[in-house]
């Protein structure tokens, strides 16, 4: 695991934990959804990912209908698998990048 703290809040802490290579698509999908919820706020979260699903993976029901159910739990999967469940669900700040208060 390789530490750097050079280039701001995202490059400060081990590296592994911010993909650059390899499984990108929970990434690709919260860039397609925030697109497409900057654009039309009231959108359907289902429908938009629903969207992305049948263009990244085909659009036969049962692909959308199995991959959804997977992204519909994977919050909690990823917060029961991790050891590091207290990292994951709180903000992280690189120093001097938070709010007022954090140093």
């Amino acid at each position: 695991m390789e530490w750097t703290q050079d280039g701001g809040p995202w490059r400060a802490g081990p590296m592994s934990l911010y993909l650059k290579s390899g499984f990108w698509q929970l990434y690709d999908l919260n860039g397609y959804a925030g697109g497409r919820l900057g654009w039309d706020p009231s959108s359907d979260l289902g429908a938009v990912n629903a969207d992305w699903i049948a263009r990244t993976f085909g659009d036969d029901p049962a692909v959308v209908r199995a991959v959804g159910e997977v992204l519909s739990r994977s919050r909690e999967t990823v917060l029961d698998g991790l050891y590091i469940r207290p990292y994951a669900v709180r903000q992280v700040f690189a120093r001097g990048s938070g709010p007022s208060g954090i140093p």
